[in-house]
């Protein structure tokens, strides 16, 4: 008997491949994980997805230091099955599913119940396939178009403009998802119950998205678009989006969220000046408005990811923000071996903050400045080591320092 359950199990194995290349069905994953120096950062919380909170202003008053192991360096682990069928005449049904965890001890990501009231939240909250989910129809010729939970505009613009890798430890943008993907709100890198369609002509790219708000008694609470417009030719890349939202909910804590609308645009380059050195640059504007619909605050308390809060507000102070600059690149010292930089500096306006109620906060200035190597062992496996330096203005808030080293692979 025990021969028999052998043989069936060794069949499956051998077969399993080949099933899954029969049906257009590919499974796929990143392993990413880091040994982390930090100081002035409240932990190394291994359920928060990116496991150091780095932005400025959330530090002690005065300077502490952790070291620990965190999943996702360069890149969230993650793993996802993603296919298409050939339907004829050059369209086919696509899908892809995509779950965030942590290497380190398993857990989905869920920035929700790791953050405190001085903590910061995240796009991934809790959901079995929180990093994407979406199904729909590719046409060679006419595009793409995908419905379900889908990254926004500007998260695809900084993950190919980024000067380093739009890492999660390393870069501004992909640590934090108010100055990344999210233009203003983190939770807004990813948008459930939305259409966002991709198509290309000659050099030019372009996307439109929009995001149902799924609340009643409002067609336009919880909405969102965004549109996007790209060239690429020669050593050239330009792209340039614009994202706006209506009663976006920001996760103040773990228990209470915020109502507040947004406007952002968003420029990006990059110069291929040889073979082994390409130039990037972005510039950012995000604007925070008071939100339509502060009546409709209690339909929101079950937003996100499941998670039940104790209360909803509204923005009430008014138009401000923020801008951020980016400037680096990367050079390739050998086909193995890459050195990625960047320089970020972030300009908050008084009550510039998407958390901001009544209180009069002032304006401040960040500064992030970042390296990194990376090699490569293979095609699927990198090591990699780097650090950055965060500087702020804010009263009452200390500096960070963070280095790392770790291993990435993929499969």
């Amino acid at each position: 008997m025990n021969k028999k359950l052998l043989v069936l199990a060794v069949s499956v194995a051998v077969a399993a491949p080949t099933l899954a290349l029969a049906d257009g069905v590919e499974l796929y994953g990143i392993l990413d994980e880091a040994i982390v120096s930090a100081s002035a950062t409240k932990s190394l919380d291994g359920t928060f997805p990116s496991a150091v909170l780095i932005k400025g202003g959330t530090a002690a008053a005065t300077t502490t230091s952790v070291t620990g192991l965190v999943s996702g360096g360069i890149q969230g682990s993650r793993w996802g099955l993603k296919g298409s069928e050939d339907l004829g005449n050059g369209l086919k049904a696509v899908f892809q599913l995509e779950s965030g965890f942590q290497a380190n001890n398993g857990a989905l990501s869920d920035g929700y119940i790791a953050k405190g009231a001085n903590g910061d939240s995240s796009s991934q909250n809790g959901q079995l396939f929180g990093r994407t989910a979406w199904v729909g129809l590719s046409d060679a010729e006419l595009g793409t178009i995908k419905f379900g939970r889908n990254y926004s505009v500007f998260y695809d613009i900084f993950n190919d403009y980024d000067p380093v890798q739009f890492a999660t430890l390393f870069s501004a943008a992909g640590n934090s998802g108010t100055l990344g993907g999210g233009a203003g709100v983190t939770e807004n890198s990813r948008q459930d119950n939305s259409v966002k369609y991709t198509g290309k002509t000659g050099n030019a790219s372009y996307t439109a998205m929009y995001k149902f708000g799924n609340i009643a008694g409002s067609s336009s609470s919880g909405s969102a678009y965004g549109l996007q417009g790209g060239y690429q030719a020669g050593n050239l890349g330009l792209s340039a989006g614009y994202m706006s939202t209506t009663d976006s909910v920001n996760l103040s804590n773990t228990t209470t969220g915020m109502l507040v609308n947004t406007s952002a645009y968003l420029v990006a380059a990059k110069y291929k000046f040889n073979d082994a050195l390409t130039g990037k640059a972005s510039y950012e504007r995000v604007q925070f408005l008071n939100a339509s619909n502060p009546g409709l605050v209690n339909s929101f308390l079950s937003y996100y990811g499941g998670h039940t809060l104790t209360s909803v507000v509204a923005r009430t102070v008014g138009s401000a923000g923020f801008n951020m600059t980016s400037i680096g690149g990367d050079y390739k010292l050998s086909d193995k071996l890459g050195l990625y930089a960047g320089y970020y500096s972030v300009n908050y306006e008084a009550n510039g903050g998407s958390k901001s109620t009544a209180t009069n906060n002032a304006a401040f200035t960040e500064t992030y400045t970042s390296a990194m190597v990376d090699y490569s062992l293979s095609k699927r496996t990198d090591v990699y080591a780097g650090g950055i330096v965060i500087t702020t203005s804010q009263a009452g808030s200390s500096g960070f320092n963070v280095l790392a080293a770790g291993i990435r692979h993929k499969f």
